[in-house]
């Protein structure tokens, strides 16, 4: 051993540069603990660090996501009951979180300052080894699962955090096919069971067990460590080592995760999922057909498959996409390739699908694979598809994420399974070996042995089934009710005395003592100036044109933004329709196939949305936008200009045939939002009922819209002729000149040229028209119950603070900060056992509460309604206060990539946003007193008895409730 290798007690493996990344790598294995870690050092000032283990569970009771929630429940030098969600309100983190994966569970943090970024890291590393779990058992109940029973008459129920998510979680089809997929390929590994856990089997959890799992699988030996970022490298190893590592003998720890067995022959099983009463059963069906593919530690294969998932069925141009979709085989058609597991997974999907068309779904995709392989793939599209790859690589874009973490993650493809962590970040010369190969039959070769010659594979059939959810919920109300009546009287008078020592432990508020474990940045931390967006303002010909400079690294990033001004209310939805139709259906020079290959072999990619903006810092006034975002190598900036030219002048519409398709695909997936992201669904709703720009919202991508969609594909031969007219006038008036703002972020040295070319691309614009429409909706609360297939709420509250008399002040933001992490996280989440709950706080008047994954209704509706009281108590002495407001800052100063520089840069022109304003709501942000907050008492009360809430969920819990709704209705018919 090589002394001169050992830094604080770490022998240094390997050192390296990696190009890709423009970083120094370091891999070391910690000599007394056995932990293994690495470092990717560089220039970038959001430092991450995070701590993995490999957990890989036996069965599906969730053990190994219960804990990731636990462990953040108090510890050894930190024994308050959430130092999780003290962190949260009083880091100036910029990632703050834990995800539990199949096989593996990961601790994640991120600060651009030093001194948060050990103080989370301590608080991480403290909660990982050292957890209150082993002398507080109400954790496990609080996290996971627990009984509750009010009185000797009253009803047995179960509340618990993730049994709540996890059945929100299998409300979704998605979700339950993602699980039955996994369970029917890999009977034999720990794939094969619901890491998340399985609600059905979650209450089966002892907290021996759970305990059991943590001493077995969390200690260093079975740890991956990470480290990213400018931090000093030297300081970082030594405090692992002092304060955690060397408290640790490295011991031999089985996690291994043994490779499935390949099968003879095909696996099949049809599941039933829950739709609603008043929905139709035809083509409601979901096939999945499954290939487990290879080994994660074969990066080649892994790196060709996900490019070989583009050209099989993510593009408009895919010959399998557009085989299933000729037939009408499914009204949405996707793959999901999953490779984040030691044996990836392939699967191909047809959702909205007759059952009954199975077999021709089949024979539809082995014949158009052996095709692919007789005839080889389409020139165009080989190389729309590793070029769209080859962008995405080079850009690094982790959408809104930290650089960082995204890294962290991808490492885990090999590093977790033995192998080189540095495999899946040094890719150039994978993608050269792909792209040399590619000319000689390579991805026509994989499609012959992984799926034509196969056998390790699957067929996952949803069924569509009526009243499913409420006879889920009936049988669980009737298992209960036995497990009750076989108690004896004392056992029922204990569970009534935990119900309610459980109530008192949740309730119970930390010690002053315990609160100041948690380690918190002084607010001279944080700096006065906003951060500041260089914007040059340039008047072109007839337009004006936003510069940002930026290292971009060789791309433009080109916003094209047109004011929508003269579409008509009525022609609302019809404006959202043609943003979603461009680009994915034919012009007058491309078949919209050739189009799809065009834009993917010469751009990063060109977008098309529908926005609202409010001005003048009043949420009655704003504009509407048409927004093209677009992103290109400067070399084919010209190109770029082409497409989108060709896009919104020369697009025909009268292909009624893929009009219906893109119609279809389109109402599928709004659909699942209303299962997977039903609190902004919600919310939005609730938004619409006091605010005219929530209510376009609603017309243009809300329920009104999806109401309209759904009409429209019902009626579609009778509307099909005004559609295409009503699409073509649209593109005619908006899309003009005199509606237009530009806005570049590029390379300060190709400013000149770009602004050149944008002149020419201004000039032969039509002008337009100067006609002016003004939006008037009716806005009044109506209460509404949304009733969905789901086993959980999503329950909002709305008002427009503005117009019943209240101003926005930075201090706002603080309050957004108390009421959530505080107030809302304990009596909707803790007490109320929902998985989230939050508030959203607009600077132009909007005040708006949502929970997520609830499994309540007029009880989370009461505790918004004594948010007004809580505050009218609230006390806070200056460590707290200057706790709430440093978290505040943490959402306020993420770091910027370039992209999002210039969309900043944008908005805050479109918003009329200078720096000034920016000042002086960071300074009353800074100086927000407890006395400030106890004055929002008002507002809150308002909200409580004004504002208007709308629930989305089941239908059962809602007919429990009916009584406080003005209106129930069925999303889907």
């Amino acid at each position: 051993m090589d002394e001169n290798k050992i830094t604080q007690g770490f022998l240094l493996l390997s050192e390296s540069y990696v190009d890709e990344l423009k970083s120094k790598t370091y891999e070391y294995v910690h000599l007394k603990s056995g932990a293994k870690l690495l470092a990717i050092k560089n220039e970038d000032k959001n430092k991450v660090f995070s701590i993995t283990f490999k957990t890989p569970p036996k069965d599906c009771t969730g053990v190994a996501h219960i804990l990731e929630h636990s462990v953040l429940c108090g510890s050894r030098k930190f024994p308050l009951k959430e130092p999780f969600v003290e962190l949260i309100k009083g880091s100036l983190n910029t990632f703050l979180n834990a995800m539990t994966f199949p096989d593996k569970t990961m601790y994640p943090v991120a600060s651009q300052n030093t001194e948060d970024f050990f103080n989370l890291i301590d608080v991480y590393l403290d909660a990982v080894f050292y957890p209150n779990i082993y002398h507080e058992e109400n954790i496990l109940k609080q996290e996971g699962w627990h009984y509750e029973l009010e009185n000797i008459s009253g009803e047995l129920s179960i509340k618990g955090v993730v049994y709540n998510e996890m059945k929100g979680v299998f409300s979704s089809p998605d979700g339950l096919l993602q699980y039955k997929v996994q369970e029917l390929l890999y009977p034999e590994t720990p794939y094969g069971v619901e890491s998340g856990g399985d609600p059905e089997f979650i209450p089966e959890l002892t907290n021996d067990d759970f305990i059991v799992f943590h001493q077995t699988y969390y200690h260093p030996a079975n740890s991956y460590i990470y480290l990213y970022g400018d931090g000093n490298l030297e300081q970082e190893l030594a405090f692992l080592d002092k304060n955690y590592l060397a408290n640790f003998e490295k011991i031999v720890i089985d996690a291994e995760i043994p490779m499935q067995k390949a099968f003879s022959e095909q696996k099949r099983i049809v599941e039933a999922y829950p739709i609603a009463i008043d929905e139709e059963v035809t083509e409601k069906g979901i096939i999945s057909l499954n290939y487990v593919i290879g080994s994660a530690l074969d990066s080649e294969l892994v790196m060709g498959m996900q490019i070989l998932s583009y050209m099989l069925l993510e593009s408009q141009a895919a010959p399998l996409r557009r085989a299933l979709m000729e037939l009408e085989l499914g009204k949405d058609i996707y793959c999901n390739y999953e490779e984040s597991i030691l044996q990836p997974v392939f699967s191909i999907v047809a959702k909205d699908i007759d059952l009954a068309r199975e077999a021709e779904f089949m024979n539809i995709v082995e014949n158009t694979m052996k095709k692919i392989v007789l005839d080889g793939f389409d020139v165009k599209l080989l190389e729309a598809a590793i070029n769209s790859y080859e962008f995405s690589l080079r850009e690094a874009n982790a959408h809104g994420l930290p650089l960082g973490l995204l890294y962290g993650i991808t490492i885990f493809n090999s590093w977790l399974y033995g192998g080189d962590p540095l495999e899946y970040l040094r890719y150039e010369e994978v993608l050269a070996t792909i792209k040399k190969k590619s000319q000689l039959g390579y991805f026509e070769q994989l499609v012959k042995q992984y799926f034509l010659s196969n056998n390790h594979s699957a067929v996952v059939c949803l069924k569509p089934e009526k009243n499913l959810s409420e006879q889920r919920d009936n049988e669980q109300k009737i298992k209960l009710k036995k497990i009750k009546e076989a108690l004896s009287d004392s056992e029922i008078t204990n569970l009534i005395e935990t119900t309610q020592k459980i109530r008192l432990w949740q309730q119970r508020e930390d010690s002053k003592e315990a609160l100041a474990t948690i380690p918190q940045l002084p607010l001279s931390a944080i700096d006065s100036m906003p951060q500041e967006i260089l914007q040059e303002i340039h008047q072109l010909t007839d337009v004006k044109c936003l510069f940002h400079p930026q290292n971009t690294r060789g791309i433009v990033y080109l916003n094209c933004v047109f004011e929508t001004y003269s579409v008509s209310q009525d022609d609302i939805p019809y404006l959202s329709l043609l943003m979603t139709i461009l680009k994915k259906i034919s012009t007058k020079h491309y078949d919209f196939t050739e189009l799809t290959n065009e834009l993917n072999i010469h751009t990063g990619g060109i977008g098309f949305k529908l926005e609202t903006i409010a001005l003048d810092k009043k949420e009655e006034q704003y504009k509407t936008i048409a927004l093209i975002s677009s992103k290109v190598l400067t070399v084919k900036f010209d190109k770029l200009l082409e497409f989108i030219l060709e896009m919104i002048t020369k697009t025909k519409f009268h292909d009624n045939k893929r009009l219906l398709e893109i119609i279809k695909e389109s109402r599928s997936h709004l659909s699942m939002s209303y299962l997977e992201s039903g609190h902004q669904v919600s919310g939005e709703r609730a938004g619409s009922y006091c605010s005219q720009m929530r209510a376009f919202g609603e017309h243009a991508e809300g329920l009104e819209y999806f109401k309209w969609l759904t009409k429209l594909e019902k009626n579609f031969k009778k509307e099909s002729k005004n559609l295409v007219l009503k699409l073509s006038e649209l593109c005619s008036i908006v899309f003009c000149s005199s509606k237009l703002l530009l806005s570049v972020t590029a390379e300060e040295s190709e400013k000149i040229e770009l602004l050149a070319k944008l002149n020419k691309f201004v000039a032969v614009l039509p002008l337009g028209t100067a006609v002016s429409h003004k939006y008037e909706f009716s806005l009044a609360n109506k209460n509404e119950a949304l009733v969905v297939p789901s086993e959980v709420q999503y329950v909002a509250i709305s008002m427009n603070y503005a117009s019943q008399g209240f101003n926005y002040h930075g201090s706002m933001q603080v309050l957004r900060n108390v009421l959530s992490k505080d107030y809302l996280w304990n009596n909707v989440r803790v007490l109320g056992g929902a998985y989230g709950a939050m508030v959203g706080i607009d600077k132009r008047g909007l005040l708006t509460f949502m929970s997520y994954r609830d499994p309540n209704i007029e009880g989370t509706l009461a505790v918004y309604r004594g948010a007004a009281e809580y505050l009218r108590n609230f006390k806070a002495d200056v460590r707290e206060m200057e706790k709430y407001i440093i978290g505040t800052f943490s959402k306020l100063d993420m770091p910027l990539t370039p992209q999002m520089n210039g969309e900043r840069g944008l908005v805050r022109y479109l918003t009329k946003t200078n720096l000034a304003d920016l000042k002086k709501e960071r300074l009353e942000i800074l100086q927000t007193t407890a006395e400030q907050m106890r004055h929002y008492a008002n507002m809150l009360h308002v909200l409580g008895e004004k504002g208007g809430f709308v629930v989305l969920g089941n239908a059962k819990r809602i007919a429990e409730s009916e009584k406080i709704f003005s209106a129930i209705v069925t999303v889907f018919e």
